[in-house]
This record gives C-alpha cells, sequence and structure tokens, in this order.
C-alpha cells in the first residue's frame, strides 16, 4: 500500500491545458506554464536527468519489446524500467525524472475522467517536499468502455486523487491507444520536440510537412475506431458500414483497416516507413493523431463535444495532405 501511495503522490498532482492528444511544454515560445527562465532551468534538469519509466503490470511480459521500443526513439536522456514498486526508493533524490500513468477527474463534481501517461519533473517546495509536477510531455489515453465504468464510483470520491482508481490503472485497466509501438510514436514526437525546444498542444493542430507522403502511402487505420460509444444513450456498438470504399469520397487516398494486432506486427517488424492514425476520446472531446514509424507525429487534430470517429475526419485529413 506505501507503493502505491507513494506512485498516486507522484502520477496524479498535475492538471492538463492541451488539446491535442500529445502536450509538450518546453522553454520555447508559446504558451505555457511558468515564466521562461524557469522553463530553462526545468529543461536543463531534464536533460541532466535519467528517465525512469514504469508499465502497466501487464507490459512486464512483454519488456524486451518496451525496451526496444524506447531505445529505438527516446535518445534525450539516459532512461531505466522498473517495476511500479520500486518508484518509492527515488522519492526525494535529485537527477531523476519520470514517466508514469495518471488519471484525474475534472468538473464540477469531478465525474470528468482523463487518462494520461506522460514525462515530468517533481517541482520541490522550500522544505524540498513535493509541491507539483512539471510535466514535459502529456498523452490522452482512450480506454476502453468497461474502465470508464469501473472506475465511476471514484467520481464521488472525497478526493481528487482515489489510490483505488491508482490500482485500476495498473492492473485492470486497458486502452485502444497504447501498447509498446504506439508507445515509440509518443516518444518519437516527445524526443524531437524537446530536441527542437518547441511546444505542441494548448489548442492548436499540428501539420508536418511530410503530410504530402500520404497521397501515395497508405494509411493504415486500427479497427478500433469502428467501436461507437454515445454515452448519453448509454451505448456502444460496432460499425459495420465503415471501411475502405466507404470512405473513399471522403478520403481518395490509399487507406487499409487493420486490427490493432495487426497494425503492431506491422510497425514492430517492417524496414519500411510506415503511416498510421491514432484515435483517442478524452471527456467530451475526441483527437485524430497521424503517425510516421520513421518520424513520429505528422498530423494532430481536436474535435470538441464529439466522441465518434466520422467520415469528416478523414476528409478533414485529406485537406492537410491536399
Amino acid at each position: 500500500m506505501l507503493m502505491r501511495s507513494v506512485l498516486l503522490m507522484f502520477a496524479f498532482l498535475f492538471c492538463i491545458s492541451s488539446r491535442a492528444q500529445i502536450n509538450i511544454t518546453t522553454s520555447g515560445n508559446g504558451q505555457a506554464p511558468y515564466s521562461k527562465a524557469h522553463r530553462q532551468r526545468l529543461m536543463q534538469e531534464l536533460k541532466r536527468s535519467t528517465t525512469i519509466f514504469i508499465l502497466q503490470y501487464r507490459d512486464y511480459n512483454q519488456l524486451a519489446a518496451y525496451e526496444k521500443a524506447i531505445k529505438e526513439s527516446w535518445t534525450y536522456t539516459p532512461f531505466k524500467i522498473i517495476r511500479p514498486e520500486e518508484l518509492q526508493s527515488y522519492e526525494g533524490k535529485k537527477g531523476f525524472t519520470f514517466f508514469t500513468f495518471g488519471a484525474y477527474y475534472t468538473g464540477k463534481h469531478h465525474s470528468t475522467q482523463h487518462f494520461v501517461c506522460g514525462l515530468w519533473t517533481p517541482v520541490l517546495n522550500r522544505r524540498e517536499r513535493l509541491k507539483s509536477q512539471f510535466f514535459y510531455s502529456s498523452i490522452f489515453l482512450y480506454p476502453e468502455p468497461t474502465i470508464r465504468l469501473s472506475m465511476l464510483p471514484y467520481s464521488i470520491s472525497r478526493h481528487k486523487y482515489d489510490a483505488k482508481l491508482m490500482n485500476d490503472v495498473l492492473d485492470k485497466a486497458r486502452f485502444y491507444n497504447w501498447n509498446a509501438v504506439f508507445l515509440k510514436g509518443y516518444l518519437q514526437t516527445t524526443n524531437a520536440f524537446l530536441t527542437r525546444n518547441e511546444n505542441l498542444g494548448v489548442w492548436k493542430s499540428y501539420e508536418n510537412e511530410k503530410l504530402h507522403e500520404l497521397k501515395t502511402d497508405t494509411l493504415y487505420i486500427p479497427d478500433y475506431v469502428k467501436t461507437k460509444e454515445e454515452f448519453w444513450h448509454n451505448r456502444r456498438y460496432i460499425d459495420t458500414v465503415l471501411s475502405e470504399a466507404s470512405i473513399k469520397a471522403d478520403y481518395p487516398y490509399p487507406v487499409k483497416f487493420v486490427s490493432t494486432n495487426d497494425l503492431s506486427l506491422l510497425l514492430a517488424d517492417s524496414t519500411h516507413n510506415i503511416h498510421y492514425l491514432v484515435f483517442t476520446v478524452d471527456g467530451a472531446d475526441k483527437y485524430i493523431s497521424v503517425y510516421s514509424s520513421k518520424d513520429g507525429l505528422l498530423y494532430a487534430f481536436t474535435r470538441l463535444m464529439s466522441w465518434t470517429f466520422k467520415n469528416k475526419d478523414l476528409a478533414q485529413l485529406a485537406k492537410s495532405v491536399d
């Protein structure tokens, strides 16, 4: 229980203001928390640190795959993967940054759930105790519907961050957009933006000049986008109409729907550049992101008050490809 309390303290004391699936904060120009000078100091702390990664418990069964993904995408700092129960050994020690899971509630009654993983450093008070966290990178995760339902009892807790919720995030939660190869794309992106000292997020869409590659290269879309959730009607179903043929009018470029497992195998084994889409629902918003296995994030778009993947999301992407 001590381990869980320590991890809870480190992982949850934050608030996300980003409207892109990935939010990255550096000392570069743009809206960001803290002064530029303070952010410059925090960036120097990151450069001198070793980054500690914590995974979900089931992920340790595929530890080699996660180590490979991190090694191939993360060069900004040395890194080490530990188990959650080992985190307390790093409490109060300097020279470490952390990449961990988190969950929190917002809204008048703390009933809107957010699930993230992110790279952060402790911000200490004068007594060298944890005051807050500075997040260099935070990534929204898309939980399966049963996870949201299992979390509902914690929304009425008097405490915004509940230790039992942390147990579920580490032990039970399953996310559509989390595995070793998805992590690689997130870290490629974070590594690139940190290296360029460039911010990402805060209500802005993003388009990389290499997005034009989609005119001729296949865009792989994981099948989980066909899972429709109508929260207001408490209904969930699979869209059997959504297919390569049905979206042709909105997205005229090469595209293929594949299972998440097949996409993961393709990304893990291919020596060619693979373009793939990641769909994320967080609270009342959805995020459409396109990644290149070679370059990381190429496209990020947010649609507010929308929970399902639609043809017009691909139509919006097609405009950017043009």
